[in-house]
Order: structure tokens, then sequence, then C-alpha cells
């Protein structure tokens, strides 16, 4: 009886700290994380942008009809990037002076008058800034509450090759 007793309060004792024991845990940033998750991340930004797939775009506009196949990253330059954790702001990241250059196939038709061929193009001077505000729901969850971005371009080039042809 003293067994079943003992085991019985065992058990008590055992549900009892189960039962108040929260299924969580606890994540610490700290600066060498956010520098990992910006190196990370940075590698992998730039890895998917340059195997991105950008689907086709073709229209027509009253007698005007275009196209635009084959577009493609050349090259991206992110080099100057940070993220840093605010507790006010919350997730910050940063892209300042960065660029990119892409290519792509036109096809522009306008009445009798076509124009063919490739576009080079490039922006420089780029700036991205990204905020994400955290908050925990009511579950204790971190999640979203907000995100901003801005960004601006200070410059853009592009080089047109191909044939324009009419009547």
């Amino acid at each position: 009886m003293a067994g079943g007793v003992l085991g019985c309060t065992l058990l008590l004792i055992t549900l009892n700290t189960a039962v108040t024991i929260k299924p969580a845990c606890r994540i610490r940033i700290t600066e060498q994380g956010l520098r990992l998750i910006r190196s990370e991340g940075l590698r992998f930004v730039a890895e998917e942008l340059e195997n991105i797939a950008i689907a086709d775009l073709s229209g027509k506009e009253g007698p005007f009809h275009y196209s635009i196949t084959g577009v493609k990253i050349t090259d991206l330059d992110l080099s100057t990037a940070s993220l840093n954790f605010s507790p006010e702001a919350g997730l910050q990241f940063e892209v300042k002076n960065s660029s990119i250059h892409i290519t792509f196939q036109r096809n522009m038709l306008y009445w009798l008058i076509q124009d063919v061929g490739q576009i080079n193009a490039s922006a420089h001077g780029a700036d991205i800034w990204t905020v994400l505000n955290l908050s925990k729901s009511q579950s204790g969850q971190l999640k979203i509450s907000k995100l901003s971005c801005t960004a601006s371009i200070a410059r853009m080039h592009a080089e047109f090759t191909g044939s324009f042809s009419g009547f």
C-alpha cells in the first residue's frame, strides 16, 4: 500500500511539473549571430538571384505589340550590406551602393515598324532599407507585426543592340 501511495504521489508530482512547463525555447540573438546571418543571407540571396527564372512578358496596347524574353541577372553586388537588431525597431536590413546588371531580348512592333534585339541594363547606387518589426503573439510565438521597405537607385544605364526596320 505504501508503494502505491508513493507511486501515485510521484505520478501527481510528474504530471504537475509537466503541466506547468511551457513547451517553448528562448533564443538570444547576439552580434556574432547577426554577422553569421548576414553573411549566409547575402550568399543565399546572391545565389538565388543568379539562378532566378524571370517570366517572359508580352502584351498589346492598341497598335503597339511587345515581348520581353530571356531576362537574366548577369551581375549582382551586395557587398555593403548590414543586418542589425534593435529591441525598439526590430530586425533592420540595409544595403548601400549596390548594383545589378540584367540582359534580355526585346521584340516590338508598332504598325509596320519593328524593333528586335537585346538590352543590357544596369542599376548602380541602389540603396535598400528594410525593417521587420517583431512582436509576440498571444501564445508567445514570434511574429512579424509590420514590414517596411524603402529603396532608391542613383543611376541606370541601358545599351540597345539589334535591328530597327519599317515598311
